[in-house]
């Protein structure tokens, strides 16, 4: 008897794995150790707020060529302009933007620019300070843009005399007295041969009514350049020679035409102040940088005395360091293995504002002390003083002084064992604790040689943080480690082969802010832009290779699942150029397997034109300029936006039995463009396939 009506049997249904998002970002700790929503490896890529993985952002001429240029950009806000001022061949310069060459400073203008130097600025009122750590501090005054340079004052050398009035020469105590010259600059020289006067009294017991007193003669010609004298003082000695460092304050700003002081004993030693200086500062300190707190300028970094920070005091123009006008002298921890590194505007445990020194050692381990201000009560005085106070002890160590950057109230530095996070944890109440938080990049991390780190820098903009890192055995910075924190709840790191010498944020009043970089002595801002091309110096453009690669995915948390896959489909948006899409799989054998297809949509015209026949050199009649050189204006193909499509690519695939599979997506280099939304594997569902042998 026939079948009329035969058991309808089911196909097989055909299903999808999909891959939605790369909202962790790049994580190189390996297929087998990362999620399936992060990429495993991206080349110049970075993903954006809605999780796609996108291009880097891209190099625009900026500013033109230096000579010798090696630091860091000074933005000026004065008198209604922006100005930018760099250490170039010898000289500090100066330009404004669609300027066409930079200007040099007038006045004494000389500042060392050899290779390895790094020359930072800091404005303060009408100054700008510069600063190397070889020279001598000097400024550039913003009223003139002239160098001016710190008057040297030779050292005294003619000894205090004292004679008594009222008491006697001879007795068993003794007072011991020096003194100092300023500059108009605000130095100091070192102090005069110390003078060791016995009194037949104690100098606090002597009658202030005009009976008892020493009168003190200078007996000196003072030196050119000098504008006052300063007094120091002792009772009592901490050995049994007197040294600067027994000596304090008697009285500041001596007049020079005042040839004697006479001391009845009613003035107290002011310790505000610090005790007598040994070295001279008429020429102005040594600083490889400085920060400003609570409107108080304070620079770090002398060399000569690399325990030290120096507090300065504001005048009507500039700023003034020296003792007489109340600047203070802070050493930290000295005599140990810990020397400050780098000095930031950052808070305390309670989110008090304040000062904050990071630490290096010999031991490869760090410290922060937090630096403020304090008052101390001293008979019927109220004294206020620079104090730190430990934070932190067992961090990474700080070999980076131009990479700690702080961002959205955390701040950020390269240590030994990675980059290191100081902030207050959600679980941790009014503690400031670091962590390392470089993990997903430690691949490239671990390739910088120790004795590099000092050439990192690091730079924040628009909830991207950037350092500049000498990665993969280079001398010099050729990769941009970038932590984007869009979600703070999931920050998202890359890494972007650009070689960086300096890097740094800027916001001119008038536009947007951005960053720019630094490639020998060219400047470019980084932008986004239409596809990945990077501008050169010259005004043409090259394209730079994107690659993006997510993770290995399997079908089963015990990776012992199989599918049989029949084709992969990849998402992709805003596409323009050429791209090799392939899908690497590992089949029931266990050996991986490849297959790639090439997808193009269009193309976009690549600038060639360097010079003035360049589009963003065009030059009216007369030689006016109409677009300038920090002016983004489009390029040939960049005006038909029409041209990027979303795009479906299909890779078909010989219904190889998998459990694992990974999607890379990689340009053609020429001038593409493209997101890559999602990728999804369609096939049958087989399962578990056992493996009895």
């Amino acid at each position: 008897m026939a079948v009329t009506d035969p058991v309808k049997v089911k196909g097989a249904a055909v299903v999808s794995s999909d891959m939605m998002s790369f909202d962790l970002g790049l994580d190189e700790r390996g297929d087998y150790n990362i999620a399936p929503n992060a990429m495993s490896y991206g080349r110049n890529a970075m993903v954006n707020s809605s999780g796609n993985g996108v291009k880097r952002l891209s190099k625009k001429k900026w500013l033109p060529k230096s000579v010798g240029f090696n630091s860091e950009i000074s933005t000026v806000y004065y008198a209604g302009q922006v100005y930018y001022f760099i250490a170039d061949n010898g000289k500090v310069r100066w330009i404004q933007e669609n300027m066409s060459a930079w200007q040099d400073c007038g006045g004494t203008n000389v500042v060392t620019t050899t290779p390895g130097v790094i020359t930072t600025f800091m404005r303060v009122n009408n100054w700008l300070l510069v600063m190397n750590g070889v020279d001598e501090m000097r400024y550039i005054d913003l009223t003139t843009f002239g160098m001016v340079q710190f008057t040297y004052v030779a050292n005294p050398i003619s000894s205090i005399t004292a004679t008594p009035t009222g008491i006697t020469g001879t007795g068993s105590f003794k007072v011991y007295y020096a003194y100092t010259y300023n500059s108009n600059g605000g130095g100091e020289t070192a102090i005069s041969p110390i003078l060791t006067q016995t009194v037949s009294k104690s100098r606090s017991t002597w009658n202030t009514n005009g009976t008892e007193y020493l009168t003190l003669a200078f007996n000196d010609t003072p030196p050119a350049g000098a504008t006052s004298r300063n007094l120091y003082a002792a009772i009592a000695l901490q050995g049994t020679t007197p040294v600067a460092g027994d000596l304090a304050m008697l009285q500041s700003n001596i007049p020079l035409g005042s040839t004697s002081f006479v001391d009845n004993g009613s003035l107290g030693f002011n310790i505000d102040f610090n005790t007598a200086p040994s070295s001279n500062s008429t020429r102005g300190l040594k600083a490889k940088s400085g920060s400003i707190a609570n409107n108080i300028p304070v620079v770090y970094g002398d060399p000569d005395n690399p325990y030290d920070l120096n507090f300065g005091t504001l005048t009507d123009v500039g700023v003034s360091f020296g003792a007489n006008n109340g600047g203070q002298r802070l050493p930290l921890m000295k005599g140990t293995n810990f020397y400050p590194t780098s000095v930031i505007g950052f808070r305390n445990n309670q989110n008090i504002p304040n000062l904050l020194a990071l630490f290096s050692s010999t031991e490869s381990v760090s410290r922060q002390q937090i630096i403020s201000q304090k008052t101390l009560t001293y008979g019927n005085s109220t004294i206020t003083y620079w104090g730190a106070d430990d934070l932190n002890a067992g961090a990474s160590s700080v070999y980076s002084p131009y990479g700690v950057v702080l961002n959205l109230a955390e701040l950020l530095f390269p240590g030994s064992e990675g980059i290191t996070s100081l902030k207050t944890e959600a679980n941790l109440q009014n503690v400031l604790s670091p962590s390392i938080v470089s993990d997903p990049v430690s691949k490239t991390y671990k390739t910088i040689k120790n004795a590099n780190f000092n050439k990192i820098v690091g730079a924040a903009w628009n909830n991207l943080v950037c350092f500049a890192v000498p990665s993969r055995g280079y001398n010099y910075n050729n990769q941009l480690l970038v932590r984007d924190m869009t979600n703070r709840e999931k920050p998202k790191w890359a890494v972007w082969d650009l070689a960086v010498d300096w890097i740094g944020a800027i916001s001119p009043y008038n536009q947007s802010s951005f960053l720019y970089i630094r490639q020998g002595n060219e400047f470019y801002k980084l932008q986004e832009s239409y596809v990945a091309e990077d501008e050169n110096d010259n005004g043409t453009s090259t394209p730079y290779p994107v690659t993006i690669e997510g993770s290995l995915k399997a079908f089963s948390n015990g990776k012992n699942s199989y599918f049989a896959a029949n084709q992969a489909v990849v998402y992709l948006a805003e596409f323009v150029g050429s791209v090799d899409i392939t899908i690497t799989y590992i089949n029931k054998k266990g050996d991986p397997k490849t297959k790639t297809k090439t997808f193009t949509n269009g193309s976009n015209q690549r600038n060639l034109f360097s010079g003035w026949s360049n589009p963003r050199l065009l030059y009216q009649t007369g030689k006016n300029r109409i677009i300038g050189w920090s002016k983004q204006i489009p390029l040939a193909g960049e005006s038909a936006a029409s041209q990027k499509k979303t795009k479906r690519c299909r890779i078909r695939l010989p219904n190889p039995v998998i459990n694992e599979y990974k999607v890379s997506v990689s340009s053609n280099l020429e001038n593409t463009s493209f997101d890559v939304v999602g990728s999804n594997l369609e096939g049958i569902n087989i399962g578990i396939i056992g493996d009895i042998v």
